[in-house]
């Protein structure tokens, strides 16, 4: 019997959380709307070559927390226009853990979606 290294496991759990809560709704008080949880994200967080599987673990992990900020969050503590896209960021310190959740939007009156969590240590 093949062992999975604790990458895949963890990606597996997490792959699995994701599409599960790509189906719920999910709405953040700091933008007044639903913040889409699509296949951007996903791709995102699975998708950059430059991230160690040390970091894409931790950001697998990170999930759920970041879930929860995006429900709890009041207001957005960064904004980037990029590339022609709008890049809003809430952090803040979740369980003892510091995490900035990032969403991106093709224009600033347009959804947002979920591109990505971050694990501060």
């Amino acid at each position: 019997m093949e062992r999975k290294s604790k990458y895949t496991k963890v990606k597996n759990w997490a792959k699995e959380y994701y599409f599960r809560w790509r189906k719920e709704k999910t709405f953040c008080p700091a933008f007044n709307e639903d913040i889409l949880i699509t296949r951007i994200g996903w791709n995102h967080l699975v998708g950059v070559r430059f991230r160690t599987k040390a970091e894409k673990i931790r950001r697998f992990k990170a999930l759920p927390l970041a879930k929860k900020l995006i429900k709890k969050a009041t207001t957005y503590q960064e904004y980037r226009y990029k590339n022609s896209l709008h890049y809003y960021a809430l952090v803040a310190e979740m369980e003892g853990i510091k995490i900035k959740v990032v969403l991106s939007a093709k224009k600033k009156d347009k959804k947002k979606n979920f591109l990505s969590v971050m694990v501060f240590r």
